[in-house]
């Protein structure tokens, strides 16, 4: 299992709660084969540009949107729930989070572009995934979801940090794609009264 916590930078509140079970990633040549890495470099032989392919595959992903630290100022309601568990192992009650997506399987492709002298220069990842089960939400979860989503477009969106790379990012981010794509989705709000 493999649980992270999504943040927007460093001082900012975490936004999501994510957690990954069986996360496989495999080197692949340009059809998506499973091979070794001599044989996945021998694409970029003759090739003015280094690519590097690879195939991310996990059998169930789960996220908890966490709410603004500002929206449960009770100390009672923390120190109530702070300590209970959900099957998973994730304390999402202490964090007064909601689970937006429930076990969802998944692969993605990533192709990532480099020079010769190995500086990125191109990321096209496409991320699909067959099932996404939301189970009910409520109007403070609606709200995380929507502060979760804005916190990942950020993200995908946002430069380098350092100010003298952020010319080498700004043309890698100009050569980047992300392809996000869900056939099927569910999901459930829950009634406010």
């Amino acid at each position: 299992m493999f649980s992270l916590f999504l943040c927007v930078s460093c001082r900012a509140s975490p936004l999501a709660s994510i957690t990954i079970r069986n996360l496989l990633l495999y080197t692949t040549n340009e059809n998506w084969q499973v091979v070794n890495l001599k044989e996945a470099r021998d694409f970029s032989n003759n090739e003015k540009y280094i690519y590097v392919f690879k195939k991310l595959e996990w059998e169930s992903l789960s996220i908890d949107l966490l709410p603004h630290p500002d929206m449960f100022m009770d100390a009672n309601f923390s120190q109530e729930r702070g300590s209970q568990r959900d099957d998973d192992g994730a304390k999402r009650v202490f964090f007064g989070g909601e689970r937006f997506l429930e076990g969802i399987s998944g692969q993605a492709y990533i192709t990532v572009q480099r020079t010769e002298l190995n500086c990125p220069l191109g990321l096209e990842v496409q991320l699909h995934i067959t099932e996404a089960v939301c189970p009910a939400l409520s109007e403070p979860g609606l709200r995380a979801l929507l502060r979760f989503l804005t916190g990942l477009y950020v993200c995908l969106n946002r430069g380098d940090v350092d100010s003298k790379a952020q010319q080498r990012s700004t043309e890698a981010a100009g050569r980047s794609l992300v392809s996000i794509v869900v056939d099927h989705i569910f999901l459930c709000i829950k009634d406010a009264g």
